[in-house]
C-alpha cells in the first residue's frame, strides 16, 4: 500500500485502482494512501446479470460501488454490451449506473472467445452500439462515457460516429487481455471530427 504514495510522489500521476470487492475500511485506506479512483464495472443489467455470473449477484456489485462513493473515492464503473442481453436491458444497466453517480463509464462491446458460453453470439452491430452511447449520453448528461475494450473489432471506421453520438473519451492502447489502436491513430481520428485531445 505505501507504493501508491511513493508512485504518485514519484510520477506525478493520478492514481486509479481495481481490486475487485470493496470494504469501508479499505476504502479509507485507499483513499488516504492518495488513490483518486476505483474501478468497478456493473457489467449488465440486473434482470440479465444470473445469464452472466453465477459467482456473486448484481447487489454486490452495486455494494461495492456505493462504498467506493461514500469513502469519497471517485468511481468508474460501466459494462459490457453486445452479451446477448435486450435493447431493454442496455437501457436498464444505464439507469442502474446513472443511480450510482459515477464519474466515467466505460462502455466495452463483448469480444467473443472461442471456448467460452458466449463464442457462437452474433456480433453487436456497430450502429446498435452507437445508439446504446447516445441513449446513455441523455440518461448521463455530465459523465465521462467511454468508449473501450471491442471498440476497434465492432466499430471500426464507425468510431468517429461514436464519439459524435455522445462518448467524451476513448480507452487507446489496450486492454487487459486484448491489444488496442496505436495512441498516435487515436489522436488523428479525434483531431480529424474536430475535436481537442486532453493527454
Amino acid at each position: 500500500m505505501i507504493q501508491y504514495k511513493r508512485l504518485k510522489k514519484k510520477v506525478r500521476i493520478d492514481i486509479n485502482v481495481s481490486l475487485g470487492f470493496m470494504t469501508r475500511e479499505r476504502a479509507k485506506r485507499l483513499r488516504s494512501l492518495g488513490v483518486k479512483r476505483y474501478n468497478h464495472n456493473l457489467e449488465t443489467s440486473e434482470s440479465y446479470f444470473s445469464q452472466i455470473c453465477k459467482t456473486h449477484d448484481f447487489s454486490d456489485r452495486v455494494k461495492t460501488a456505493k462504498i467506493v462513493k461514500e469513502e469519497g473515492l471517485e468511481l468508474c464503473s460501466g459494462g459490457i454490451i453486445g452479451m446477448g442481453e435486450s435493447h431493454r436491458q442496455r437501457l436498464e444497466l444505464g439507469f442502474s449506473l446513472r443511480s450510482l453517480q459515477p464519474d466515467e463509464v466505460p462502455i466495452n462491446i463483448l469480444i467473443s472467445r472461442d471456448g467460452t458460453p458466449l463464442a457462437n453470439l452474433t456480433p453487436l452491430d456497430p450502429m446498435e452500439a452507437i445508439k446504446t452511447i447516445a441513449v446513455w449520453r441523455f440518461i448521463m448528461p455530465k459523465t465521462i462515457l467511454k468508449i473501450a475494450g471491442g471498440r476497434e473489432v465492432h466499430l471500426k471506421d464507425k468510431e468517429k460516429i461514436a464519439l459524435k453520438a455522445g462518448a467524451n473519451g476513448i480507452i487507446t492502447g489496450g486492454y487487459l487481455t486484448t491489444g488496442g489502436n496505436d495512441s498516435h491513430k487515436d489522436i488523428t481520428m479525434i483531431k480529424e471530427i474536430g475535436l481537442k485531445t486532453e493527454l
